[in-house]
């Protein structure tokens, strides 16, 4: 499998996590020395609230992006490593960019494309289908958002299907809009899982290479039932849709083109 990560994206945010955590400091700290001055001027406490309401976010923000990008493994280094048995007929790309949104993860084949979003969410962690939608909780409170160390799940649903809308517009604009493409939620920290009826499938790390497996194969299956080369992608698909994803040199050398099929 070869493998492209955009390191660039991740040392933009290293670098954003780390602005904001210091503005949330100073802003802190320019709350706390205008309290002081409440003796002075009793407006100046008006001015404090302000700054400290800003700070505060601010710096937990900051503080658990910063503490993410220097996890290790990495979410995309654990993927890869999950995924490292697929031939060189796959490209897995890391936080790529496609009309204009960052993807997570996404794996290009020959069946079609899967679009993946992982999440560090520690759960437990559900799921419910309903009338507005899918509905994610995990168990998290003020605290633990403060702390970083238990961050909410937020709304995976929707991050994935923004990503699957941008690469099937890529796909339309490459001339493959009949390509098949996937959606699967990932959780790297193996939480318990209940996924009631939503939109995507979502598996813990753990179980990521089997789901991967059975997402390929359906993909496969869509083909054989149409077999047409417009349902699939070529060797030369594969090789001009990588190229506009990822123009630097794969973490893992490819094969030549004519090895692929």
């Amino acid at each position: 499998m070869n493998t492209f990560t955009n390191e660039q994206y991740l040392k933009d945010q290293l670098r954003r996590a780390k602005r904001l955590q210091l503005f949330g400091v100073l802003s802190i700290f320019l709350s706390f020395f205008l309290s002081f001055g409440f003796g002075v001027n009793y407006f100046l406490v008006y001015l404090a609230y302000p700054f400290l309401l800003a700070g505060l976010p601010l710096w937990t923000i900051g503080r658990a992006t910063v503490r993410k990008l220097g996890m290790t493994p990495r979410a995309d280094q654990q993927l890869t490593n999950e995924l490292k048995a697929l031939n060189n007929k796959h490209t897995l790309h890391h936080y790529a960019t496609v009309g204009g949104k960052t993807v997570n993860h996404l794996l290009i084949a020959p069946a079609g494309v899967l679009v993946m979003q992982s999440s560090d969410a520690v759960g437990p962690v559900t799921c419910q289908s309903g009338p507005n939608g899918d509905r994610w909780k995990s168990k998290s409170n003020i605290l633990d958002r403060l702390t970083g160390l238990r961050p909410p799940v937020g709304n995976p649903t929707k991050d994935i299907d923004a990503a699957v809308n941008a690469v099937r517009q890529l796909l339309t604009d490459s001339g493959k809009p009949n390509v098949p493409v996937r959606g699967l939620i990932i959780f790297t920290t193996n939480p318990d899982l209940e996924i009631e009826e939503c939109t995507y499938p979502a598996v813990p790390l753990s179980e990521v290479k089997q789901a991967t497996r059975e997402l390929l194969l359906d993909m496969g299956s869509d083909r054989a039932e149409d077999i047409n080369v417009d349902t699939i992608l070529t060797t030369e698909d594969r090789r001009r849709i990588n190229l506009a994803l990822s123009p630097q040199t794969p973490s893992v050398p490819a094969k030549p083109a004519s090895a692929q099929r």
